[in-house]
């Protein structure tokens, strides 16, 4: 099963441009708690079509690949290489969204096996891809 995860969100304000939220470590260890609940509830509402329909039944492993654009790959904005770990997020915000979804009934460790994040570069498209598989 395949889930393509946002890397950024963005969450709407009043009276100023909307804030982007990149999921990482470092912003989350910043964020205010309220702003960190908006971001979580954002980031599970872009995941409600992809769960349509998906229902686990096994026990599955989970893969994220953090699939890089070359730029960011060589570092970011002031060019320092990113942390492996800063993006331990993304799976906290996938997994809590695919049992709010219904896809699973929890993500503890007697549905969830193991969690595997892998980065890979490319030309252009930076993204990250959760698949669920089988855990045999």
């Amino acid at each position: 099963m395949k889930f393509i995860l946002p890397l950024e969100v963005y969450i709407p304000r009043k009276t100023k441009a909307d804030q982007c939220v990149r999921l990482n470590k470092n912003v989350e260890r910043n964020l205010h708690y309220t702003s960190y609940n908006e971001a979580k509830i954002i980031f599970s509402d872009l995941l409600v079509k992809q769960c349509k329909g998906k229902v686990i039944t096994e026990f599955p492993q989970v893969a994220i690949f953090h699939i890089y654009a070359k730029k960011s790959a060589k570092g970011n904005a002031k060019g320092r290489l990113v942390d492996v770990d800063n993006y331990s997020i993304l799976p906290k915000f996938a997994l809590d969204a695919l049992v709010k979804h219904g896809v699973m009934p929890d993500d503890n460790f007697n549905y969830i096996s193991q969690v595997t994040i892998r980065f890979i570069k490319h030309d252009v498209n930076a993204r990250a891809e959760m698949f669920l598989m089988p855990d045999h």
